[in-house]
């Protein structure tokens, strides 16, 4: 049976005004089996909760964990 999970992450960086959500958003939908938000927070960071399958919660934060990616950020 797979498990289903909740993973909340914190993004800091630059991360605010340059699409990470937005990215974060179309990395989850690709996936296509999380559900969750991404919201900027007042002190410059963004939150990432995502919802679902063990391995689709990986997958997504793996895929906005990237340097190369909106954002820049490297935790």
């Amino acid at each position: 049976m797979k498990e289903n999970v909740r993973l909340t992450a914190w993004v800091r960086g630059r991360v605010q005004g340059v699409g990470f959500r937005w990215f974060t958003r179309a990395n989850a939908l690709r996936i296509g089996t999380l559900v969750g938000l991404a919201s900027n927070l007042d002190d410059g960071r963004v939150q990432v909760v995502a919802k679902g399958r063990r391995p689709a919660a990986r997958s997504c934060w793996s895929g906005s964990a990237r340097a190369t990616r909106p954002g820049e950020s490297t935790e």
